[in-house]
Protein backbone atom coordinates (compact mmCIF):
# COMPACT_ATOMS: atom_id res chain seq x y z
CA UNK A 1 0.00 0.00 0.00
CA UNK A 2 1.75 3.37 -0.50
CA UNK A 3 2.53 5.65 1.70
CA UNK A 4 0.98 9.27 1.35
CA UNK A 5 -0.09 12.19 2.96
CA UNK A 6 -4.08 12.71 3.47
CA UNK A 7 -4.33 15.45 0.76
CA UNK A 8 -3.06 12.66 -1.96
CA UNK A 9 -4.42 10.03 -3.73
CA UNK A 10 -2.67 6.94 -5.78
CA UNK A 11 -2.62 7.18 -9.19
CA UNK A 12 -5.35 5.08 -9.49
CA UNK A 13 -6.94 3.71 -5.85
CA UNK A 14 -8.01 0.68 -6.91
CA UNK A 15 -7.91 -3.54 -6.06
CA UNK A 16 -8.18 -4.52 -2.49
CA UNK A 17 -9.25 -0.94 -1.03
CA UNK A 18 -11.86 -0.04 -3.52
CA UNK A 19 -15.24 1.50 -2.44
CA UNK A 20 -14.33 1.16 0.93
CA UNK A 21 -15.17 5.16 1.93
CA UNK A 22 -17.94 7.29 0.63
CA UNK A 23 -15.58 9.24 -1.25
CA UNK A 24 -14.56 5.82 -2.83
CA UNK A 25 -18.11 5.15 -3.49
CA UNK A 26 -18.83 8.38 -5.25
CA UNK A 27 -16.03 8.34 -7.28
CA UNK A 28 -17.15 4.84 -8.79
CA UNK A 29 -20.64 6.26 -9.31
CA UNK A 30 -19.27 9.28 -10.90
CA UNK A 31 -17.29 6.89 -13.42
CA UNK A 32 -20.13 4.46 -14.22
CA UNK A 33 -23.13 7.59 -14.91
CA UNK A 34 -20.13 8.59 -17.27
CA UNK A 35 -19.41 5.25 -19.02
CA UNK A 36 -23.56 5.07 -18.86
CA UNK A 37 -23.74 9.04 -21.06
CA UNK A 38 -20.98 8.35 -23.16
CA UNK A 39 -22.63 4.52 -24.27
CA UNK A 40 -25.55 6.40 -24.76
CA UNK A 41 -24.07 9.21 -26.75
CA UNK A 42 -22.12 6.49 -29.38
CA UNK A 43 -25.53 4.93 -29.50
CA UNK A 44 -26.65 7.27 -31.59
CA UNK A 45 -23.53 7.05 -34.25
CA UNK A 46 -23.97 6.18 -37.81
CA UNK A 47 -20.14 5.10 -37.58
CA UNK A 48 -17.32 6.09 -35.06
CA UNK A 49 -17.27 9.11 -33.57
CA UNK A 50 -13.39 9.76 -33.48
CA UNK A 51 -13.17 13.45 -33.08
CA UNK A 52 -15.11 13.03 -29.97
CA UNK A 53 -13.06 10.04 -28.47
CA UNK A 54 -10.36 12.11 -29.06
CA UNK A 55 -11.83 15.14 -27.37
CA UNK A 56 -12.35 13.13 -24.35
CA UNK A 57 -9.10 12.02 -24.34
CA UNK A 58 -8.02 15.93 -24.38
CA UNK A 59 -9.85 16.40 -21.60
CA UNK A 60 -9.07 13.98 -19.75
CA UNK A 61 -5.03 14.55 -19.78
CA UNK A 62 -5.69 18.49 -19.63
CA UNK A 63 -7.52 17.50 -16.03
CA UNK A 64 -5.47 15.07 -15.28
CA UNK A 65 -2.09 17.44 -15.58
CA UNK A 66 -3.87 20.17 -13.21
CA UNK A 67 -4.03 17.34 -10.04
CA UNK A 68 -0.75 15.50 -11.07
CA UNK A 69 1.72 15.75 -7.88
CA UNK A 70 5.11 13.41 -8.26
CA UNK A 71 6.30 12.14 -5.11
CA UNK A 72 9.83 10.47 -4.49
CA UNK A 73 9.56 6.39 -4.54
CA UNK A 74 11.21 6.49 -1.74
CA UNK A 75 8.20 8.12 -0.03
CA UNK A 76 5.84 6.47 -1.73
CA UNK A 77 7.19 2.82 -1.17
CA UNK A 78 8.97 3.91 2.07
CA UNK A 79 12.08 2.29 0.86
CA UNK A 80 15.07 4.66 1.29
CA UNK A 81 16.92 2.90 -1.41
CA UNK A 82 14.58 4.17 -3.88
CA UNK A 83 15.47 7.19 -6.25
CA UNK A 84 12.30 7.59 -9.12
CA UNK A 85 9.43 9.42 -8.68
CA UNK A 86 5.46 8.07 -8.72
CA UNK A 87 2.48 9.94 -9.96
CA UNK A 88 -0.31 10.83 -7.57
CA UNK A 89 -2.97 12.82 -7.64
CA UNK A 90 -4.66 15.43 -5.07
CA UNK A 91 -7.58 14.39 -3.09
CA UNK A 92 -9.87 16.47 -4.86
CA UNK A 93 -9.46 14.87 -8.06
CA UNK A 94 -10.44 11.56 -7.55
CA UNK A 95 -14.30 12.21 -8.42
CA UNK A 96 -13.75 14.94 -11.65
CA UNK A 97 -10.71 11.94 -12.70
CA UNK A 98 -13.14 8.97 -12.17
CA UNK A 99 -15.97 10.66 -13.90
CA UNK A 100 -14.22 11.71 -17.09
CA UNK A 101 -12.29 7.97 -17.04
CA UNK A 102 -15.54 6.45 -17.59
CA UNK A 103 -16.15 8.98 -20.27
CA UNK A 104 -13.07 7.93 -22.29
CA UNK A 105 -13.68 4.11 -21.59
CA UNK A 106 -17.31 4.38 -22.36
CA UNK A 107 -16.65 5.41 -25.93
CA UNK A 108 -13.34 2.50 -26.19
CA UNK A 109 -15.21 0.04 -25.27
CA UNK A 110 -17.70 1.11 -28.26
CA UNK A 111 -14.86 1.71 -30.54
CA UNK A 112 -13.08 -1.53 -29.71
CA UNK A 113 -15.65 -3.39 -31.02
CA UNK A 114 -17.02 -1.90 -34.10
CA UNK A 115 -13.41 -1.95 -35.43
CA UNK A 116 -13.54 -5.70 -35.10
CA UNK A 117 -16.96 -6.24 -36.28
CA UNK A 118 -15.87 -3.50 -39.56
CA UNK A 119 -12.84 -5.55 -39.83
CA UNK A 120 -15.05 -8.66 -40.25
CA UNK A 121 -17.10 -7.21 -43.09
CA UNK A 122 -20.12 -6.08 -40.80
CA UNK A 123 -21.89 -2.79 -41.95
CA UNK A 124 -21.79 0.29 -39.70
CA UNK A 125 -25.79 -0.02 -39.66
CA UNK A 126 -25.93 -3.25 -38.47
CA UNK A 127 -23.00 -3.11 -35.64
CA UNK A 128 -25.02 0.42 -34.62
CA UNK A 129 -28.51 -1.30 -34.50
CA UNK A 130 -28.07 -4.63 -33.85
CA UNK A 131 -25.08 -4.67 -31.34
CA UNK A 132 -24.75 -1.68 -29.89
CA UNK A 133 -27.95 -0.46 -29.36
CA UNK A 134 -29.39 -3.38 -27.19
CA UNK A 135 -26.00 -3.08 -25.43
CA UNK A 136 -26.60 0.20 -23.80
CA UNK A 137 -29.54 -1.79 -22.11
CA UNK A 138 -26.98 -3.79 -20.60
CA UNK A 139 -25.13 -0.87 -19.24
CA UNK A 140 -27.83 0.85 -17.98
CA UNK A 141 -28.23 -2.33 -15.38
CA UNK A 142 -24.95 -2.23 -14.50
CA UNK A 143 -24.62 1.58 -13.83
CA UNK A 144 -27.62 1.18 -11.64
CA UNK A 145 -25.88 -1.74 -9.81
CA UNK A 146 -25.83 -1.17 -5.56
CA UNK A 147 -21.83 -0.55 -5.05
CA UNK A 148 -20.30 -3.03 -2.83
CA UNK A 149 -17.16 -2.64 -1.01
CA UNK A 150 -15.92 -5.87 -1.78
CA UNK A 151 -16.90 -6.58 -5.41
CA UNK A 152 -16.45 -4.74 -8.56
CA UNK A 153 -17.75 -5.45 -12.03
CA UNK A 154 -16.97 -4.12 -14.88
CA UNK A 155 -19.84 -3.78 -17.86
CA UNK A 156 -20.20 -6.64 -20.57
CA UNK A 157 -18.14 -5.78 -24.19
CA UNK A 158 -20.77 -5.01 -27.01
CA UNK A 159 -19.26 -7.89 -28.50
CA UNK A 160 -20.02 -10.26 -26.17
CA UNK A 161 -23.74 -10.15 -26.35
CA UNK A 162 -23.45 -12.09 -29.46
CA UNK A 163 -22.60 -15.52 -29.50
CA UNK A 164 -20.40 -16.82 -32.77
CA UNK A 165 -22.88 -18.63 -34.23
CA UNK A 166 -24.84 -15.21 -34.12
CA UNK A 167 -21.81 -13.28 -35.60
CA UNK A 168 -21.32 -15.93 -38.35
CA UNK A 169 -25.77 -15.38 -39.03
CA UNK A 170 -24.23 -12.16 -39.53
CA UNK A 171 -21.69 -12.64 -41.91
CA UNK A 172 -24.04 -15.03 -44.13
CA UNK A 173 -26.38 -12.01 -44.10
CA UNK A 174 -23.98 -9.27 -45.90
CA UNK A 175 -23.42 -12.88 -48.29
CA UNK A 176 -26.97 -12.90 -48.96
CA UNK A 177 -27.38 -9.07 -49.52
CA UNK A 178 -24.62 -8.91 -52.14
CA UNK A 179 -25.88 -11.79 -54.00
CA UNK A 180 -28.97 -9.38 -54.69
CA UNK A 181 -32.13 -10.65 -53.06
CA UNK A 182 -31.49 -10.90 -49.00
CA UNK A 183 -35.15 -12.83 -48.65
CA UNK A 184 -33.56 -15.61 -49.72
CA UNK A 185 -31.42 -18.44 -49.00
CA UNK A 186 -27.65 -17.39 -50.72
CA UNK A 187 -25.75 -20.82 -52.05
CA UNK A 188 -22.49 -20.64 -51.63
CA UNK A 189 -20.79 -22.34 -54.96
CA UNK A 190 -17.21 -22.76 -56.28
CA UNK A 191 -16.46 -24.12 -59.66
CA UNK A 192 -12.96 -26.96 -59.47
CA UNK A 193 -11.61 -25.12 -62.00
CA UNK A 194 -10.94 -21.97 -60.45
CA UNK A 195 -9.87 -23.53 -57.34
CA UNK A 196 -5.80 -22.65 -56.65
CA UNK A 197 -4.42 -26.26 -55.61
CA UNK A 198 -1.82 -25.33 -52.61
CA UNK A 199 0.63 -27.82 -51.67
CA UNK A 200 0.52 -29.36 -48.21
CA UNK A 201 3.35 -28.07 -46.16
CA UNK A 202 4.53 -29.28 -42.25
CA UNK A 203 5.83 -27.77 -39.39
CA UNK A 204 7.43 -31.01 -38.19
CA UNK A 205 7.32 -33.23 -41.57
CA UNK A 206 4.75 -35.86 -41.59
CA UNK A 207 3.38 -35.12 -37.69
CA UNK A 208 2.51 -31.54 -37.38
CA UNK A 209 0.24 -29.47 -40.43
CA UNK A 210 0.91 -26.06 -41.15
CA UNK A 211 -1.95 -24.33 -41.19
CA UNK A 212 -4.43 -26.63 -39.43
CA UNK A 213 -5.39 -28.03 -36.44
CA UNK A 214 -3.24 -31.01 -34.27
CA UNK A 215 -4.26 -32.33 -31.15
CA UNK A 216 -1.99 -33.84 -28.75
CA UNK A 217 -3.86 -36.02 -25.69
CA UNK A 218 -2.13 -37.56 -22.87
CA UNK A 219 -2.52 -38.69 -19.19
CA UNK A 220 -1.56 -35.80 -16.56
CA UNK A 221 2.38 -36.46 -15.55
CA UNK A 222 3.77 -37.70 -18.85
CA UNK A 223 5.46 -34.99 -20.08
CA UNK A 224 2.77 -33.26 -22.43
CA UNK A 225 3.85 -29.62 -21.81
CA UNK A 226 7.56 -31.10 -21.96
CA UNK A 227 6.95 -31.76 -25.17
CA UNK A 228 4.62 -29.19 -26.97
CA UNK A 229 7.59 -26.56 -25.37
CA UNK A 230 10.53 -28.44 -26.55
CA UNK A 231 8.36 -28.37 -30.04
CA UNK A 232 8.27 -24.26 -29.47
CA UNK A 233 11.83 -24.22 -28.57
CA UNK A 234 13.04 -26.29 -32.15
CA UNK A 235 10.57 -23.61 -34.08
CA UNK A 236 12.03 -20.53 -32.28
CA UNK A 237 15.65 -20.83 -33.68
CA UNK A 238 15.00 -23.66 -36.18
CA UNK A 239 16.23 -26.63 -34.98
CA UNK A 240 16.33 -29.71 -36.52
CA UNK A 241 13.79 -32.46 -35.84
CA UNK A 242 14.61 -35.38 -33.74
CA UNK A 243 13.74 -37.71 -36.42
CA UNK A 244 15.21 -36.15 -39.40
CA UNK A 245 18.46 -35.02 -38.02
CA UNK A 246 20.05 -33.97 -41.74
CA UNK A 247 17.13 -31.42 -42.37
CA UNK A 248 16.73 -27.54 -40.71
CA UNK A 249 13.60 -25.46 -40.70
CA UNK A 250 13.12 -21.99 -40.88
CA UNK A 251 13.11 -20.38 -37.64
CA UNK A 252 9.68 -18.63 -36.59
CA UNK A 253 8.28 -17.23 -33.90
CA UNK A 254 6.11 -19.09 -31.28
CA UNK A 255 2.60 -18.23 -29.38
CA UNK A 256 2.35 -19.98 -26.34
CA UNK A 257 -1.28 -20.48 -24.47
CA UNK A 258 -1.05 -22.12 -21.09
CA UNK A 259 -2.27 -21.81 -18.04
CA UNK A 260 -1.62 -24.13 -16.01
CA UNK A 261 2.15 -24.06 -15.45
CA UNK A 262 3.62 -20.87 -14.07
CA UNK A 263 5.95 -18.56 -16.53
CA UNK A 264 8.22 -17.82 -13.78
CA UNK A 265 9.25 -20.96 -12.79
CA UNK A 266 7.73 -23.87 -14.59
CA UNK A 267 7.77 -22.53 -18.55
CA UNK A 268 10.66 -20.34 -18.83
CA UNK A 269 12.90 -22.55 -16.98
CA UNK A 270 12.08 -25.30 -19.52
CA UNK A 271 12.51 -23.50 -22.40
CA UNK A 272 15.96 -22.33 -21.03
CA UNK A 273 16.69 -26.01 -20.90
CA UNK A 274 15.28 -26.75 -24.40
CA UNK A 275 17.63 -23.99 -25.75
CA UNK A 276 14.54 -21.86 -27.13
CA UNK A 277 15.54 -18.20 -28.36
CA UNK A 278 13.47 -16.06 -26.00
CA UNK A 279 13.47 -13.08 -29.06
CA UNK A 280 10.94 -15.45 -30.82
CA UNK A 281 8.59 -16.82 -27.78
CA UNK A 282 5.51 -14.94 -27.00
CA UNK A 283 3.57 -16.09 -24.23
CA UNK A 284 0.01 -15.13 -23.98
CA UNK A 285 -0.87 -15.07 -20.77
CA UNK A 286 -4.46 -13.30 -21.00
CA UNK A 287 -7.25 -10.51 -22.16
CA UNK A 288 -6.46 -7.23 -19.53
CA UNK A 289 -9.71 -4.67 -19.69
CA UNK A 290 -9.68 -1.55 -17.30
CA UNK A 291 -7.83 -2.85 -15.06
CA UNK A 292 -9.04 -6.79 -14.54
CA UNK A 293 -7.44 -9.69 -16.46
CA UNK A 294 -9.29 -12.69 -17.43
CA UNK A 295 -7.58 -15.70 -19.62
CA UNK A 296 -7.95 -15.81 -23.67
CA UNK A 297 -11.60 -17.15 -24.51
CA UNK A 298 -11.27 -19.06 -27.67
CA UNK A 299 -15.48 -17.93 -28.08
CA UNK A 300 -15.45 -14.45 -28.07
CA UNK A 301 -11.02 -13.36 -28.67
CA UNK A 302 -10.58 -15.26 -32.00
CA UNK A 303 -10.35 -11.58 -33.62
CA UNK A 304 -7.13 -10.59 -30.64
CA UNK A 305 -5.42 -13.66 -31.87
CA UNK A 306 -5.89 -12.53 -35.56
CA UNK A 307 -4.34 -8.91 -34.65
CA UNK A 308 -1.39 -10.72 -32.86
CA UNK A 309 -0.80 -12.71 -36.24
CA UNK A 310 -1.20 -9.91 -38.40
CA UNK A 311 1.20 -8.12 -36.32
CA UNK A 312 3.78 -10.51 -36.07
CA UNK A 313 3.89 -12.17 -39.57
CA UNK A 314 6.37 -14.97 -38.52
CA UNK A 315 4.43 -16.64 -36.46
CA UNK A 316 4.86 -20.06 -37.24
CA UNK A 317 3.60 -22.61 -34.02
CA UNK A 318 0.04 -21.46 -31.67
CA UNK A 319 0.80 -23.90 -28.61
CA UNK A 320 -2.71 -24.17 -26.48
CA UNK A 321 -2.26 -25.64 -23.36
CA UNK A 322 -5.16 -27.31 -22.29
CA UNK A 323 -7.70 -25.88 -24.65
CA UNK A 324 -9.88 -27.00 -22.26
CA UNK A 325 -8.73 -24.11 -20.14
CA UNK A 326 -9.75 -21.32 -22.90
CA UNK A 327 -13.29 -23.01 -23.94
CA UNK A 328 -14.88 -19.59 -21.85
CA UNK A 329 -18.51 -20.91 -21.53
CA UNK A 330 -18.63 -23.62 -24.00
CA UNK A 331 -19.30 -26.50 -23.03
CA UNK A 332 -16.63 -29.16 -23.50
CA UNK A 333 -18.48 -32.23 -24.12
CA UNK A 334 -21.42 -30.63 -26.40
CA UNK A 335 -20.71 -31.85 -29.87
CA UNK A 336 -22.27 -28.74 -31.73
CA UNK A 337 -21.15 -25.85 -29.20
CA UNK A 338 -16.86 -27.56 -30.02
CA UNK A 339 -17.56 -27.87 -33.45
CA UNK A 340 -18.70 -23.88 -33.80
CA UNK A 341 -15.74 -23.20 -31.50
CA UNK A 342 -12.99 -25.05 -33.04
CA UNK A 343 -14.49 -23.78 -36.75
CA UNK A 344 -13.18 -20.46 -36.34
CA UNK A 345 -10.00 -21.38 -34.99
CA UNK A 346 -9.21 -23.86 -37.85
CA UNK A 347 -9.59 -21.10 -40.57
CA UNK A 348 -7.40 -18.89 -38.38
CA UNK A 349 -4.58 -21.77 -39.05
CA UNK A 350 -5.37 -22.00 -42.65
CA UNK A 351 -5.60 -17.89 -43.25
CA UNK A 352 -2.61 -17.09 -41.09
CA UNK A 353 -1.02 -20.60 -42.64
CA UNK A 354 0.29 -21.28 -38.58
CA UNK A 355 -0.13 -24.59 -37.03
CA UNK A 356 -2.06 -24.74 -34.11
CA UNK A 357 -1.20 -27.35 -31.34
CA UNK A 358 -4.09 -28.19 -28.72
CA UNK A 359 -3.24 -29.82 -25.48
CA UNK A 360 -5.70 -32.31 -23.50
CA UNK A 361 -6.03 -35.17 -21.36
CA UNK A 362 -7.13 -38.59 -22.18
CA UNK A 363 -10.83 -39.90 -20.42
CA UNK A 364 -9.76 -42.86 -18.16
CA UNK A 365 -12.09 -44.79 -20.17
CA UNK A 366 -12.99 -45.02 -23.90
CA UNK A 367 -12.10 -48.52 -24.82
CA UNK A 368 -8.93 -49.40 -27.62
CA UNK A 369 -9.90 -46.56 -29.97
CA UNK A 370 -7.43 -43.68 -29.57
CA UNK A 371 -9.65 -40.97 -30.96
CA UNK A 372 -12.79 -41.63 -28.78
CA UNK A 373 -9.79 -41.14 -25.27
CA UNK A 374 -9.29 -37.16 -26.00
CA UNK A 375 -11.06 -35.80 -22.99
CA UNK A 376 -14.12 -34.04 -24.24
CA UNK A 377 -16.46 -33.77 -27.36
CA UNK A 378 -15.50 -36.16 -29.75
CA UNK A 379 -15.51 -33.05 -32.03
CA UNK A 380 -11.81 -32.01 -30.96
CA UNK A 381 -10.44 -35.19 -32.28
CA UNK A 382 -12.75 -34.48 -35.58
CA UNK A 383 -11.45 -31.01 -36.06
CA UNK A 384 -7.78 -31.93 -35.89
CA UNK A 385 -5.89 -32.78 -38.86
CA UNK A 386 -3.52 -34.88 -37.12
CA UNK A 387 -4.50 -36.45 -33.34
CA UNK A 388 -1.16 -37.90 -31.02
CA UNK A 389 -1.42 -39.48 -28.07
CA UNK A 390 1.06 -40.14 -25.58
CA UNK A 391 1.72 -43.32 -23.28
CA UNK A 392 3.80 -45.02 -21.07
CA UNK A 393 5.93 -47.60 -22.12
CA UNK A 394 4.60 -50.74 -20.06
CA UNK A 395 7.88 -52.10 -20.10
CA UNK A 396 9.97 -49.18 -19.25
CA UNK A 397 7.86 -46.58 -16.92
CA UNK A 398 10.39 -44.08 -17.44
CA UNK A 399 9.86 -44.20 -21.27
CA UNK A 400 7.58 -42.33 -22.65
CA UNK A 401 5.43 -42.98 -26.25
CA UNK A 402 4.40 -40.47 -28.66
CA UNK A 403 1.58 -42.43 -31.05
CA UNK A 404 0.33 -41.29 -33.79
CA UNK A 405 -4.25 -41.61 -33.02
CA UNK A 406 -5.33 -40.04 -36.67
CA UNK A 407 -3.92 -38.73 -39.57
CA UNK A 408 -5.63 -37.13 -42.22
CA UNK A 409 -3.49 -35.78 -44.39
CA UNK A 410 -1.11 -38.40 -45.26
CA UNK A 411 -0.14 -42.17 -43.74
CA UNK A 412 0.46 -42.87 -40.17
CA UNK A 413 4.02 -42.27 -39.97
CA UNK A 414 5.95 -44.42 -36.88
CA UNK A 415 6.02 -43.44 -33.17
CA UNK A 416 8.93 -42.04 -30.82
CA UNK A 417 10.05 -42.79 -27.78
CA UNK A 418 11.38 -39.67 -25.25
CA UNK A 419 12.81 -39.53 -21.52
CA UNK A 420 12.43 -36.40 -19.24
CA UNK A 421 15.64 -36.15 -19.11
CA UNK A 422 17.57 -33.52 -16.70
CA UNK A 423 14.49 -31.33 -17.16
CA UNK A 424 14.19 -31.31 -21.07
CA UNK A 425 13.03 -33.91 -23.14
CA UNK A 426 15.10 -36.61 -24.79
CA UNK A 427 14.39 -37.86 -27.89
CA UNK A 428 14.84 -41.61 -29.38
CA UNK A 429 16.20 -41.67 -32.83
CA UNK A 430 14.90 -45.26 -33.47
CA UNK A 431 11.10 -44.86 -34.45
CA UNK A 432 8.44 -46.79 -32.57
CA UNK A 433 6.24 -49.17 -35.03
CA UNK A 434 2.47 -48.40 -33.38
CA UNK A 435 -0.78 -46.78 -33.25
CA UNK A 436 -1.73 -45.55 -30.56
CA UNK A 437 -4.93 -47.81 -31.23
CA UNK A 438 -2.45 -50.79 -30.22
CA UNK A 439 -0.90 -49.85 -26.93
CA UNK A 440 -4.98 -48.41 -25.59
CA UNK A 441 -5.89 -52.06 -26.52
CA UNK A 442 -3.32 -53.69 -24.79
CA UNK A 443 -3.88 -51.18 -21.97
CA UNK A 444 -7.21 -52.54 -21.89
CA UNK A 445 -5.99 -56.43 -21.81
CA UNK A 446 -4.25 -55.47 -19.15
CA UNK A 447 -6.04 -54.24 -16.36
CA UNK A 448 -7.45 -56.45 -13.62
CA UNK A 449 -10.92 -57.04 -12.94
CA UNK A 450 -11.32 -54.46 -10.21
CA UNK A 451 -9.83 -51.97 -12.69
CA UNK A 452 -12.68 -52.45 -14.58
CA UNK A 453 -15.25 -52.11 -11.92
CA UNK A 454 -13.82 -48.93 -11.39
CA UNK A 455 -15.50 -47.41 -14.64
CA UNK A 456 -19.20 -47.33 -12.85
CA UNK A 457 -17.39 -45.53 -10.08
CA UNK A 458 -15.93 -43.04 -12.58
CA UNK A 459 -19.44 -42.72 -14.79
CA UNK A 460 -20.98 -41.84 -11.57
CA UNK A 461 -18.82 -39.01 -11.08
CA UNK A 462 -18.59 -38.39 -14.50
CA UNK A 463 -22.36 -38.07 -14.63
CA UNK A 464 -22.60 -35.91 -10.85
CA UNK A 465 -20.69 -33.09 -13.28
CA UNK A 466 -22.41 -33.73 -16.52
CA UNK A 467 -25.66 -33.16 -15.29
CA UNK A 468 -25.45 -30.95 -12.10
CA UNK A 469 -28.58 -29.61 -11.51
CA UNK A 470 -30.17 -30.11 -14.97
CA UNK A 471 -32.92 -32.12 -16.18
CA UNK A 472 -31.05 -33.65 -20.00
CA UNK A 473 -32.45 -36.17 -22.26
CA UNK A 474 -31.12 -40.02 -21.40
CA UNK A 475 -30.30 -40.35 -24.68
CA UNK A 476 -28.23 -36.97 -24.70
CA UNK A 477 -26.71 -37.80 -21.78
CA UNK A 478 -25.27 -41.37 -22.98
CA UNK A 479 -24.46 -40.23 -26.45
CA UNK A 480 -22.23 -37.54 -24.71
CA UNK A 481 -20.81 -40.11 -22.13
CA UNK A 482 -19.85 -42.15 -25.37
CA UNK A 483 -17.95 -39.67 -26.53
CA UNK A 484 -15.33 -39.69 -23.53
CA UNK A 485 -15.66 -43.75 -23.72
CA UNK A 486 -17.86 -44.57 -21.77
CA UNK A 487 -20.41 -47.56 -22.88
CA UNK A 488 -24.20 -47.29 -22.77
CA UNK A 489 -24.71 -50.01 -20.14
CA UNK A 490 -22.35 -48.74 -17.88
CA UNK A 491 -23.90 -44.79 -17.93
CA UNK A 492 -27.21 -46.97 -17.28
CA UNK A 493 -25.63 -48.73 -15.10
CA UNK A 494 -24.16 -45.88 -13.28
CA UNK A 495 -27.68 -43.97 -13.41
CA UNK A 496 -29.44 -46.66 -12.02
CA UNK A 497 -26.88 -46.65 -8.65
CA UNK A 498 -27.36 -42.96 -8.38
CA UNK A 499 -30.88 -44.22 -7.42
CA UNK A 500 -33.24 -41.30 -9.35
CA UNK A 501 -35.33 -42.96 -11.92
CA UNK A 502 -36.08 -41.77 -15.27
CA UNK A 503 -39.42 -39.67 -15.77
CA UNK A 504 -41.36 -38.75 -18.88
CA UNK A 505 -43.05 -35.21 -18.58
CA UNK A 506 -45.26 -36.55 -21.38
CA UNK A 507 -46.57 -39.56 -23.27
CA UNK A 508 -44.50 -39.37 -25.89
CA UNK A 509 -41.56 -36.90 -24.95
CA UNK A 510 -37.84 -38.51 -24.30
CA UNK A 511 -36.88 -40.35 -21.08
CA UNK A 512 -35.02 -37.27 -18.45
CA UNK A 513 -32.35 -37.99 -16.24
CA UNK A 514 -31.86 -35.28 -13.29
CA UNK A 515 -30.04 -35.70 -9.86
CA UNK A 516 -32.43 -34.77 -7.37
CA UNK A 517 -35.65 -36.39 -6.83
CA UNK A 518 -38.70 -34.22 -8.66
CA UNK A 519 -41.51 -33.54 -5.96
CA UNK A 520 -44.05 -33.07 -8.70
CA UNK A 521 -44.94 -36.25 -9.86
CA UNK A 522 -44.36 -39.90 -9.35
CA UNK A 523 -41.51 -41.83 -11.10
CA UNK A 524 -43.70 -43.49 -14.08
CA UNK A 525 -41.10 -46.04 -14.99
CA UNK A 526 -36.95 -47.20 -14.12
CA UNK A 527 -35.41 -46.72 -17.58
CA UNK A 528 -31.88 -47.64 -16.11
CA UNK A 529 -32.48 -51.77 -16.26
CA UNK A 530 -29.68 -54.00 -16.54
CA UNK A 531 -28.81 -55.79 -19.26
CA UNK A 532 -28.47 -59.72 -19.17
CA UNK A 533 -25.00 -61.28 -19.68
CA UNK A 534 -25.51 -62.29 -23.19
Amino acid sequence: MPHLPDNLVPFYEDGLFWNQTPEQMAAERAYRDAFLRSAREAGSWKTIDYAAIDAAHRERRQVRELFEVLVPSSEYFACPDLDSEQVAYKREHVVPAARLRGRVHGFEFVRQCWEELSKKGISDNEIATTIIQPWISTVADWGSEQLQPDHQTVPRAPEELFEQRQRRMLEQAKQVIASGDPSKPHVILQLLSNVTRDQLEWLWPGRIPLGKLTLLAGDPGLGKSFVTLDIAARVSRGERWPDNPLQRQPPGKVILMNCEDDLNDTIAPRLDKADADDTKIIVLEGISLMGKRRLISLEADIPRLEEILTNHSDVRLIVIDPIAGYLDKVDSHNNSEVRGLLAPLADLASRFHVAILTVTHLAKTGGTKAVYRAMGSLAFAAAARAVWAITKDPDNPERRLLLPAKLNLARDPDGLAYRIDDGRVAWEFNPVKMHADDAFAAETANQKPTQRGSERREAIAWLREHIGDKTLPANEVIEAGEQVGFTDRTLRRAYKAIGIPARKESFDGPWLWRLTPASDQPPEHDDTFDFPNL
